[in-house]
């Protein structure tokens, strides 16, 4: 193998790996006995345990990292910029042109003549309409190709990954479990908290990656200070607990509805309410605890001094704190229709995005002067 890539691709002299004819070394054999059992867990994992997902972009993903990281670089693969795009343009065109004819007019018929139709393996009609988590995984892949060692993102980028496995872990457990329709246990309210709280984790996530990616070198480890953690947790933890609240008092309004404002208030408060109606009271009450959090972190902003100042972002955030507020009480006054708690969850994802943007802003300064002008290599 490692003679037909040395003669098909174009050496480069100054990149000395093991595929330009330099023997292994014990290390890399023995990283290449590991690297083979690993694939081979994988592999038998799918196709005779079935407890691992389709394996073959496992498989790609591992070999992209693979080659990144111990080999030095995308060229091994033929990944480097070409001499002439026109004519590698017009190649991969051609070369497209050809396969997709002889599947066409030569390979599908023949197939179809001497062998049965090729069945799909398991979990390849879940793939279709899953845009999102695709997305997900290009963002992580990305992430660590462009990023260097030690960049924030690529934590960050991680967390994507654990959470995204953690929400279908979750999601299937409300459903495998019976928690839907109308049931009022208390073990749902604990897995709808659990599952929305991911949920709100994984937006976090999503937007710090984004976040650290646009500071470039200045969300190294080490390029960035940490201030006043504590206070920016609590009142982080605060928002996160509104959240939690606000869908249970959702899922009692859904499941007990009142006919007025006057009944809904009796509800609240009458002994013989569901556990459900009694603790509604407590999303506006910690509503307000986080309001006050997020007000001391706009002031703190707005004091800030100097060219990276996140004052458009701080305006923002108070704008969707009132508009949230709003929503909640016309929430309240028109006795929680679908298409207001549908508005009023929109604000509240896009409050606690800005909200955690915010606070990485304010909280996890960078050491430089204006790290909004900084760039960074794509070497790891």
């Amino acid at each position: 193998m490692n003679s037909s890539i040395h003669a098909t691709a174009t050496p480069d002299t100054s990149d000395s790996t093991p595929f330009h004819g330099s023997p292994l070394t014990p290390a890399q054999r023995w990283i290449s006995l590991a690297e083979f059992i690993l694939g081979a867990a994988i592999v038998i994992g799918h196709n005779v345990y079935h407890v691992i997902p389709n394996e073959v972009p496992i498989l790609f993903v591992i070999g992209l990292i693979s080659l990144r990281m111990r080999d030095g670089g995308w060229r091994v693969i033929g990944l480097y910029r070409p001499t002439s795009w026109k004519r590698t343009v017009l190649f991969a065109l051609a070369a497209a042109a050809t396969r997709l004819l002889l599947g066409q007019f030569v390979t599908d018929p023949l197939t179809a003549h001497f062998w049965p139709p090729a069945v799909g393996p398991s979990g390849f009609n879940e793939i279709t309409g899953h845009t999102m988590v695709a997305l997900r995984w290009l963002l992580i892949v990305w992430t660590f190709a462009a990023t260097p060692r030690r960049h924030l993102a690529r934590a960050c980028a991680v967390a994507v990954l654990i959470l995204t496995l953690n929400e279908a872990l979750l999601g299937a457990l409300l459903v495998l479990l019976g928690h839907t329709a109308g049931d009022t246990s208390p073990s749902r309210a604990v897995y709808l908290g659990l599952h929305l709280t991911n949920t709100l984790l994984l937006l976090a996530a999503l937007a710090l990656t984004a976040h650290f990616l646009s500071r470039g070198t200045a969300s190294l480890r080490g390029s960035v200070i940490l201030r006043t953690p504590a206070l920016a947790l609590s009142g982080l933890t605060a928002t996160l607990i509104v959240g939690v609240t606000g869908s249970l008092a959702a899922l009692g309004d859904t499941l007990y509805p009142a006919h007025s404002l006057a009944a809904a208030l009796e509800q609240d408060f009458s002994s013989g309410s569901s556990w459900l109606l009694r603790i509604r009271w407590m999303h506006p009450a910690i509503s307000l605890i986080a309001g006050l959090f997020i007000v001391w972190l706009v002031v703190r902003t707005w004091r800030r001094p100097g060219p990276t100042s996140a004052r458009p972002l701080a305006l923002a955030v108070i704008l969707l704190l009132v508009l949230q507020y709003l929503l909640g009480v016309a929430d309240l006054a028109f006795l929680t229709p679908t298409g207001l708690q549908m508005t009023h969850l929109l604000g509240a994802d896009l409050l606690w995005i800005a909200l955690v943007i915010l606070s990485a802003r304010v909280c996890l300064p960078s050491k430089a002067k204006d790290p909004g002008n900084a760039s960074f290599t794509t070497a790891a």
